[in-house]
Order: C-alpha cells, then structure tokens, then sequence
C-alpha cells in the first residue's frame, strides 16, 4: 500500500487554497470553519477528472463537494442518511444510504470520499472497512475527521485512535505544528452527565492509495 499525504487543516495552507475556500464560501454560504479548510484539500488531492466514479459518504445533500466536482465530468454520488434517490446537477447523484453497510459492489469507485464523519460513529472500524472495499484498485481514499483532546459522546477521535486509523493505512500521525488551528464551540445537546459544555477539535486529512485488489483492513 503506498503512503498517502497527512495534514493537519491550516498547516500548508497556501494562497491558491485560501482562494479556493473562498470561492466555496462566496458560492455556498459555507461557514463551517473544519469545511474551509477540508474541501480545498479533497478538491487539491483528489485529481478529479472525466470518466471517474466519486462517492462522497455522509456528505448531507448539500455539500457543495459534488457541484464543483461533477463540473471536471466526474460523475459523483452523495450518500447520507436522509432524502433519497434524486439526481442534482451536472451528473451529481444522491443517494439514501448507510455507510456502515453501503449498497455499492466491491471496488466500484475511482475516489471515495469521507468529510468529518467518522469522528461522529462508535463503530467509526466499520466504515473505514466499507469505504475501502468499494474502492477499485489504484483508486484513492480521502479522509477528514475532528481530533478532541479526549473521547467524547459526539466527537469520538482523540489523538490515540487517530494514531490507531492511520495505522491501519502505514500512515504515521504527523506532529501538531504550532500554527495549526484549533477551534472550540459549543457541543451539541444531550450531553451526557459530567460532560463540559464545549469541544475544542483539530482537524487531520490523509489519503490513502489502494495498490493491491487483495489488501484488506
């Protein structure tokens, strides 16, 4: 398996990506503070181009992902929980589904894409196996997800299991520059009991390259 790049959001983030997230935001109203940083990475990292299969897992229905990638005529599926079965523009497909069990044959997509999602599941083991298994040899994985100083209900990555992830992939956790950006906000309700009412997260990216048909996770 080859090594795929590691970042943690706002480190190398240079002018052309700063303008990218700014695009984004002017065009989507996008002000999800981890999402302007992740997005200009899939876009920079994902090579996308004409003739490729993309699956975006757990994106929502709105991700302004899929717009942007269907216009280099890749054709693009959004899955998440909710809505169904609808196309949306420029060869931009949603579609209902869960990504712990998804409805897709063995190595059908060139890129398969998951954007601060795993963070959120308890069997978080579980999607990374689907995610690659759908993915066609020679195809690319690429990965976003909140790192918390420590476990909790709704955000469930600290910097121990973010290790463990990418172990998985012969990925080594890189070091926390100084510069990278942490945020804090408030946690979504129920909260369990003794739990502080805020989060601070960082936000790690990494993709992965799958090499060989018979490499499994």
């Amino acid at each position: 398996m080859d090594h795929g790049l590691v970042n943690w959001a706002c480190h190398t983030y240079d002018a052309d990506m700063l303008r990218l997230a700014r695009y984004l935001h002017q065009r989507f109203a996008l002000n999800h503070w981890s999402r302007l940083y992740e997005y200009p990475w899939i876009l920079r990292h994902g090579f996308f181009e004409g003739g490729q299969w993309v699956l975006d897992v757990g994106s929502g229905f709105h991700s302004p992902l899929a717009p942007v990638i269907a216009e280099q005529h890749a054709q693009i599926i959004s899955l998440d929980l909710q809505n169904g079965w609808r196309w949306r523009q420029k060869g931009a497909l949603d579609v209902i589904g869960d990504g712990l069990d998804l409805p897709f044959a063995d190595g059908l997509f060139d890129r398969v894409l998951s954007v601060s999602v795993l963070e959120h599941l308890e069997n978080y083991p579980q999607m990374i196996r689907e995610l690659w298994r759908v993915l066609r040899p020679g195809g690319r994985l690429m990965v976003t997800f909140d790192v918390t100083l420590r476990q909790r209900w709704n955000h469930r990555i600290d910097v121990e299991l973010a290790r463990s992830i990418l172990a998985h992939f012969q990925l080594p956790l890189p070091p926390l520059p100084a510069d990278v950006t942490c945020h804090e906000f408030e946690e979504d309700l129920p909260l369990l009991p003794g739990e502080p009412p805020r989060v601070q997260v960082h936000c790690l990216c990494f993709y992965a390259e799958k090499m060989d048909q018979g490499v499994a996770l």
